[in-house]
């Protein structure tokens, strides 16, 4: 499909709560620990029960903390009912996972071992415990701009985050260890998790063999062909929440599918040709949600003003992580035990003057950044929000790659160019190329 590229110039300095929607009304099914179960009331799925392990795991602090991370990061300040967050769609991902598991162990008797659908499930359960405040603000904006050439992604915290989940609840530990006698069944998780890539988190040598098993690999993020069910729930979730329906039958997909040899390569799973129709809708839905919330500039704005905050106060906020040792709000993806602090939330800490935990040592620069970091918070509550000033849709012709090399100070230029007539027209304030910034959306 083709891929558009946008060009958003966004004010920098130019003057200067959570909804659950999985419900807490949990019915114990079980006092045995091997088959308890809770049910949760989705608004996207309905009845959902969750099993075993997952039931423990859901009970965590790590796996509750995704309570309080937004979903949409701030699409909510343009689809006021956007606030839903990572703890329920970390749920229908896995509901999704087992659910599309099962129907196809159905189909091909023996191509699933015992335990796989388990590990898929928890992967699927797991897979977004690594994401920051605001979701994809935090690896997207936030990280690359104090971190220039930062290769960090959100699911190595999962995978990291699962390992401190076990190492911090010794009753999901020990659950753990009865359904994973050699550890193998770990490591295949968390190498769904990181979509079965060569990575320092994962010991080849127990997956070697399951990764001969591609199939198993593509239903909770499927790197090959960008169909899976993680997608599929915030499909649905998302277009709920902002109102936008789909046309994509995700039931009628799992149903068709089917697990084939393709030559020369591991089994895979395949699709019917007449489900081209199908799938055109899945990633239409797809280009159309990111253009209506991800990429909207109103969104943007409000990201890049959750950024300049989080920057703010990146040198002056304390967060404490391993050993007791105080981090940076950059330096927590690398201490998972102070990541493990992070999330939305920290705004409101700010915006409330609460007690930061921040540096002593100079008292009138972290009053300072402090000032700068609440003015920006006053802005985005009143709605005071950056603007959009220029914008660039490449046509089919253009290279997408020259973005790479796109020269941003020509560009701002230009924008500012083509901005500045109506800008003296109205009597505003001129600003500079530094007051504002390019964002890049692929679509």
């Amino acid at each position: 499909m083709t891929t558009t590229q946008s060009l958003v110039g966004i004010p920098m300095e130019l003057s200067q709560n959570l909804n659950i929607h999985v419900s807490n009304d949990i019915e114990h099914q079980s006092d045995s620990d091997s088959n308890l179960s809770k049910i949760f009331k989705d608004p996207i799925h309905g009845t959902i029960r969750v099993t075993g392990l997952c039931v423990k795991i859901i009970d965590t602090p790590q796996f509750q903390r995704l309570r309080y991370l937004k979903q949409l990061g701030g699409g909510s300040f343009v689809y006021p009912g956007a606030t839903h967050t990572r703890f329920e769609h970390s749920i229908g991902t896995y509901y999704l996972a087992g659910k599309f598991a099962r129907i196809l162990e159905e189909k091909h008797q023996g191509r699933f071992q015992d335990g796989d659908i388990e590990c898929i499930e928890i992967a699927a359960l797991c897979h977004d415990l690594g994401h920051g405040p605001f979701s994809h603000v935090f690896d997207n904006r936030f990280i690359p701009r104090v971190k220039p050439g930062s290769t960090w992604k959100h699911e190595e915290a999962s995978v990291q985050m699962l390992e401190y989940l076990l190492k911090e609840n010794e009753d999901v530990k020990k659950a753990f260890e009865e359904f994973d006698k050699d550890g193998s069944r770990l490591e295949l998780i968390k190498d769904i998790i990181l979509g079965g890539k060569q990575t320092k988190y994962v010991k080849e040598a127990l997956v070697e063999e399951k990764r001969k098993k591609r199939f198993l690999y593509e239903i909770v993020a499927n790197d090959k062909t960008g169909i899976d069910v993680d997608k599929w729930d915030y499909f649905a979730r998302d277009g709920h929440m902002m109102g936008i329906k789909g046309t994509f039958d995700q039931d009628r997909y799992m149903e068709l599918a089917r697990i084939i040899d393709v030559d020369e390569e591991c089994p895979r799973i395949c699709a019917r040709n007449n489900e081209a129709s199908n799938l055109y809708d899945m990633f239409h839905t797809r280009m159309m949600l990111h253009r209506r919330a991800c990429q909207h500039k109103v969104t943007i704005g409000v990201e890049l003003m959750i950024v300049d905050v989080l920057q703010t106060l990146d040198d002056i906020v304390q967060i404490p992580g391993e050993g007791g040792q105080r981090r940076k709000i950059s330096e927590c993806i690398d201490d998972i035990e102070a990541y493990s602090k992070l999330n939305d939330s920290i705004l409101q800490l700010v915006e409330d003057e609460i007690t930061l935990g921040t540096k002593g040592q100079d008292a009138k620069e972290t009053t300072e950044k402090l000032k700068t970091a609440r003015t920006i918070l006053k802005r985005l509550r009143s709605r005071d929000l950056y603007k959009c000033v220029g914008k660039h849709i490449l046509s089919a012709k253009e290279d997408v790659c020259m973005m790479s090399f796109l020269n941003i100070e020509q560009a701002k230029e230009e924008i500012l160019e083509e901005g500045k007539k109506e800008i003296l027209e109205e009597g505003k304030k001129a600003f500079k190329g530094e007051h504002f910034e390019i964002v890049v959306g692929t679509v």
